[in-house]
């Protein structure tokens, strides 16, 4: 499982590369809504790979979604040179976190629990499968 695990964090850091490039290169800020959906289809993507079956469907959703939300910000602030605490401008959740830091922060500790609870518990299917 643990390979699978490698190639969605693979992806993840491949996102924030991309989206780096589109910020620092381009001078513009990305497409939120491409993006989203990009997203959503390297986890549709990600889910048959692990063969997701209904029974840990919330497992796949919080680990794919908790997992990108976490560590897309520290890669894409590492590459752009910034604090890994750094809040961006232009995403909805990020122009919430301007304003309510202490729940943006608070969301992301709730997240790191859940994921790491997703990745226990798809560990422990797939080694009982």
């Amino acid at each position: 499982m643990t390979a699978y695990f490698l190639i969605w964090i693979f992806y993840i850091i491949l996102d924030a590369v991309i989206n780096a490039y589109i910020i620092e290169e381009l001078n513009t800020s990305p497409n939120h809504l491409v993006f989203f959906i990009i997203r959503g289809i390297a986890a549709i993507l990600w889910g048959g790979l692990v063969n997701i079956v209904p029974v840990i469907f919330l497992d796949w959703l919080f680990f794919t979604g908790g997992s990108l939300w976490l560590l897309f910000d520290i890669v894409l602030n590492f590459l752009r040179h910034k604090s890994i605490f750094y809040i961006g401008e232009t995403a909805m959740i990020d122009k919430l976190g301007n304003k309510i830091t202490w729940l943006y922060w608070t969301g992301k500790l709730i997240v790191l629990v859940l994921v790491i609870i997703s990745i226990i518990n798809l560990n422990s299917y797939a080694i009982n499968r």
